[in-house]
């Protein structure tokens, strides 16, 4: 993924959480604020796998954390 088009789509995509999402919750309600903390806390990542003939992106998310750095 380009670095540039990915930041470009980072933006607009956390600004939905506030201009579309969270608007249509009252501001204090229990919704609004879940979706304000998810917008402030959240990272958006690109995760990508080189080997698109043999690899097997899946195993990344099948595999806990824990278990992938064990020894």
């Amino acid at each position: 993924v380009d670095s540039s088009s990915f930041l470009v789509w980072k933006d607009e995509a956390f600004a939905l959480w506030l201009k579309l999402w969270a608007s249509l919750y009252e501001e204090a309600s229990q919704s609004a604020q879940l979706l304000r903390e998810i917008h402030d806390s959240y990272f958006l990542v690109s995760i990508v796998d080189n080997d698109f003939v043999n690899g097997n992106i899946w195993d990344l998310f099948e595999t806990p954390a824990d278990a992938a750095v064990a020894p």
